[in-house]
């Protein structure tokens, strides 16, 4: 929509600046798991928590992963996943692990859904997609180390701009949805949802186009069937937040998707100092 290229447009004119942050950000992360692998030290010139993610690469060597870890990983390769693939993701810990892939979407039960991922990404290392912190909390308080990711939300403040948001905004601005059109729960709502002629409860798209309230506000955890309805999800706004990029103005549209997978792993890595 016109509005939504206005805002990419507000943001692109601060992209120099961004991008300045982003490729710091980048060659120091590089850097400094280089630094601790070469030397298998955590000693006193590298601190603790800028080498979390390499030490815990050999932590997680001697941890107990999951059974379905192989079937997560059988599943993405038959469906030609591999290093840098985009592969959208939910996990919800005693429930399972959601994946996707363009076309497919697939949830397996798993106790432990942390060490899933940390095996997957070791075999595969793809481009993890996600909603938001509701996904990388937990990766990261189970030490889990993310080779790539891509988080909706955190692009979405990048591209729409502000801070204040939610996964039902973000889809919303997305699909050209009016946020004063935003259903909500409670009883009115629930109302709303059974009356609708065709409704699914197990969809997680309503049929005006929003998202359902009971979802987005945490339902999508319920089951492992959810959790892959929710990581197709993901999946499908990164791909729409790329269109919109690469739609835009800009005359470096690659260098302005850098620098959204670059905060992306920034916040990311706020998840991991967060559990300091």
């Amino acid at each position: 929509s016109a509005a939504s290229k206005e805002s990419v447009g507000c943001w692109l004119r601060t992209a120099a600046r961004i991008e300045i942050f982003s490729d710091r950000f980048e060659v120091d992360a590089t850097t400094r798991e280089a630094v601790a692998i070469s030397t298998n030290s955590t000693g006193p010139s590298v601190a603790p928590r800028h080498v979390s993610r390499a030490a815990r690469r050999c932590e997680t060597r001697h941890v107990m992963v999951d059974p379905s870890a192989a079937e997560v990983e059988q599943w993405l390769r038959a469906h030609g996943a591999d290093d840098g693939s985009a592969v959208g993701l939910a996990i919800a810990t005693g429930v399972g692990v959601g994946v996707a892939v363009a076309g497919a979407r697939a949830g397996f039960a798993a106790a432990d859904a942390p060490s899933v991922i940390a095996a997957v990404d070791g075999a595969l290392r793809p481009r993890w997609v996600w909603w938001d912190r509701a996904t990388a909390d937990p990766l990261a308080t189970a030490g889990v180390p993310i080779t790539r990711c891509w988080d909706v939300l955190t692009v979405h403040r990048l591209v729409h701009g502000g801070w204040r948001t939610s996964v039902a905004h973000a889809w919303a601005w997305l699909h050209g949805l009016p946020a004063s059109s935003l259903p909500a729960m409670g009883q009115l709502g629930l109302l709303d949802d059974h009356g609708d002629e065709g409704d699914d409860p197990e969809d997680p798209v309503r049929p005006d186009g929003h998202l359902r309230p009971e979802w987005a506000t945490g339902g999508w955890a319920a089951t492992p069937g959810r959790l892959g309805a929710w990581a197709g999800l993901a999946l499908a706004a990164m791909d729409m937040q790329q269109q919109l990029v690469e739609a835009s103005d800009t005359a470096q549209p690659d260098r302005v998707l850098s620098t959204a997978r670059s905060e992306s792993a920034a916040e990311f890595l706020c998840a991991e100092l967060s559990t300091a």
